[in-house]
């Protein structure tokens, strides 16, 4: 982030997230004025406006995985770098950050629970690395799993035991954890290990993202994981391939 970038305003060129930042978030239909305005609404603690935002974009044709993907999630990073930049406050970021959590709710509802369940749906359960808490990110990653066709299941602070008792009691395909920060490195490498010995699918696999492979993206191949993803339609795709492979279909690359 450019630190002379005044809050709301998108700093040009991007910051060293720009794989996962402004430039990447640059749809055919989501400009840089988009992403402030969101950024502005969120700070002013504005849900109408941010609804409206929305509501445009969708009426042109924006489906609800890009606005996930590249809207609420640069976003929600960008808040982060101003926090981290002290560009704004605690309380104002945590303001901003529960209206954008608010508004994935709305533009991207649960599904609906009476509804009957695929049983040929792949499953995957989503949760941080114990001790680690970003619950947006979270929650923006379980949408889109399950915008793709998935069956989610996943909560924002399970202990390494909940996992456990989980994995152990649930047939799941993928298991996915996301790290905020390397200090969790070692936590993330008992909870690989902890999944594959209590699965009760022998070829259980596992994903890592999270904010921490910015730094350093080899945390997941260094924990033992299947796989790493820097976003949601990465982490959707590398899932995807990796149940492929297990289950014997064809791979998909795309």
């Amino acid at each position: 982030m450019n630190p002379a970038a005044p809050p709301g305003q998108f700093p040009l060129p991007p910051s060293r997230h720009s794989a996962t930042g402004l430039a990447a978030a640059l749809h055919e239909r989501i400009g840089a004025a988009d992403l402030q305005a969101l950024t502005q609404a969120t700070l002013q603690d504005d849900i109408d406006a941010a609804r409206a935002l929305c509501r445009r974009l969708k009426g042109q044709g924006v489906p609800v995985r890009t606005l996930l993907a590249d809207l609420v999630t640069p976003v929600a990073r960008h808040l982060g770098d101003l926090w981290g930049g002290d560009a704004c406050d605690f309380v104002h970021v945590t303001i901003a950050t529960s209206l954008l959590r608010r508004l994935v709710l709305e533009i991207a509802p649960p599904p609906d629970s009476d509804a009957p369940a695929d049983a040929d749906a792949r499953r995957i359960m989503l949760v941080p690395v114990p001790g680690s808490q970003h619950t947006l990110g979270l929650l923006v990653l379980s949408r889109y799993f399950q915008l793709a066709g998935w069956a989610v299941w996943s909560t924002p602070c399970a202990t390494l035991a909940e996992v456990r008792d989980q994995a152990g009691q649930v047939w799941f395909d993928v298991v996915g954890f996301s790290i905020g920060s390397s200090l969790h490195a070692p936590v993330l490498a008992d909870a690989v290990a902890t999944v594959r010995a209590s699965s009760v699918n022998p070829d259980v696999r596992v994903i890592v993202g999270g904010p921490a492979l910015l730094d350093d993206d080899t945390l997941g191949q260094s924990a033992g994981a299947d796989g790493a993803a820097l976003d949601a339609e990465g982490a959707v795709r590398i899932a995807r391939v990796l149940v492929d492979k297990v289950r014997g279909g064809s791979l998909v690359t795309s």
